[in-house]
């Protein structure tokens, strides 16, 4: 009975091992690790022609835990790419992602924002901005 026991709480340790390195190196992961440090995220309306906003501070802060919640999903959208935002660490570039409405593109994955931040700093004030 021992010895069962052991095998069965190894079995279960070496899964819980494999599920926090998948999960700590899926593309959404390592990108948040990357813009974690940002100072600053640039919006850029696409295809360039419109306006661009600078978000700082707590708004900053809000985007990247809209980052860290979102959802991998892979259904199709009626939505084209609206804005790109570049995350910056002084002058140097730490990750950039397309967004529309409520969907986001990272390292050409896509995913979704249910918490709605994505539109609120990111999308309606960039449509403000025009």
């Amino acid at each position: 009975m021992r010895r069962r026991t052991k095998i069965v709480l190894g079995l279960v340790l070496v899964a819980l091992i494999a599920s926090v390195v998948y999960v700590r190196s899926t593309p959404l992961a390592n990108f948040l690790r990357r813009i974690s440090d940002a100072d600053r995220a640039v919006v850029t309306e696409i295809p360039g022609s419109g306006g661009s906003i600078t978000i700082t501070g707590e708004d900053l802060r809000s985007v990247v835990g809209m980052v860290s919640s979102a959802h991998r999903d892979t259904r199709p959208y009626p939505c084209s790419p609206l804005a790109d935002v570049k995350f910056f660490r002084g002058d140097q570039i730490l990750g950039q992602m397309t967004t529309c409405l409520e969907l986001l593109w990272v390292d050409n994955r896509q995913y979704r924002d249910y918490t709605g931040l994505l539109e609120r700093f990111v999308v309606t004030p960039l449509l403000k901005a025009r």
